[in-house]
């Protein structure tokens, strides 16, 4: 037995390429996140401790980190958008799964 796949046509090309361009923007999005929890987590707090910072700063961490929560869901709402129309066009592309 072999799993042999259909013809991938035009269409199909086009949802494959939305499954990339979301699972580009997923990438985006948590690099973003991890910049976002480095600033919050390591730089503000050794800056202000080492006084080349305000203490005024230690307050603006709150809000980056609501920030940082809002990129971070729009991560996840691209991983499970790239998931299902992933999921979909390989269920067409390959009716048959080994698994």
């Amino acid at each position: 037995m072999e799993i042999d796949p259909l013809y991938i046509t035009r269409e199909y090309w086009v949802q494959l390429n939305i499954v990339v361009d979301n699972f580009c923007f997923f990438v985006l999005f948590m690099v973003l996140f991890a910049l976002n929890m480095v600033l919050t987590h390591n730089v503000i707090p050794s800056h202000v401790k080492a006084h080349e910072l305000p203490p005024v700063f230690t307050k603006l961490r709150l809000p980056i980190y609501g920030f940082g929560f809002v990129l971070l869901g729009a991560a996840a709402y691209f991983f499970i958008r790239s998931l299902t129309v992933a999921i979909d066009v390989l269920n067409i592309i390959y009716p048959d799964w080994w698994i």
